[in-house]
């Protein structure tokens, strides 16, 4: 059997950047594309690795009017 585009996928605290838990693409919190991030200071990011806030939520999208 072969398994074909298969994406990693991992969560857990990323020592290297100060202990801030991680959900993202890669073989370790500290690699691939970031999903989701909170801080140690409670603040949540979804598409970022730095939320200024409480809840930042970043997009690549284009704003709409």
């Amino acid at each position: 059997m072969s398994v074909n585009a298969v994406t990693e996928y991992n969560l857990g605290i990323d020592n290297s950047d100060s202990d801030k838990f991680k959900i993202n693409s890669g073989s370790d919190p500290s690699a691939g594309t970031n999903f989701l991030t909170i801080q140690t200071d409670g603040n949540v990011g979804i598409g970022t690795m730095g939320p200024g806030t409480k809840l930042h939520v970043e997009t690549s999208a284009a704003p709409t009017s």
